[in-house]
């Protein structure tokens, strides 16, 4: 249910898509129902969630900024729907798209 919304969250951001599936990530999905590829949720020891979001970001727009947009609306949406605290979003860039 997480890894839906942030997939939800993202798609509100213009210029902004999740990676695609790697060939590693098919072979994971053989094993796990709802992995979804570019998504990591981890909760550490103080019950925190920790989010890892792999993206595309379109070129030409503003690397450090795009990061920042999206840690706040993951973090926003997540406690607005599921009204749970987010500890940190990781965001990693892993290319830039042609637009």
């Amino acid at each position: 249910m997480i890894e839906d919304l942030i997939v939800q969250s993202l798609e509100s951001i213009d210029g902004v898509s999740l990676i695609g599936p790697k060939w590693s990530d098919k072979l994971l999905s053989l094993f796990q129902s709802n992995a979804r590829p570019g998504i990591g949720v981890r909760v550490d020891e103080e019950q925190e969630l920790i989010l890892d979001i792999a993206v595309n970001v379109a070129y030409g727009i503003h690397i450090p900024d795009i990061g920042v947009k999206i840690q706040d609306i993951v973090k926003q949406d997540v406690k607005k729907v599921l009204d749970i605290a987010v500890k940190d979003v990781n965001v990693n860039i892993e290319a830039l798209q042609r637009g």
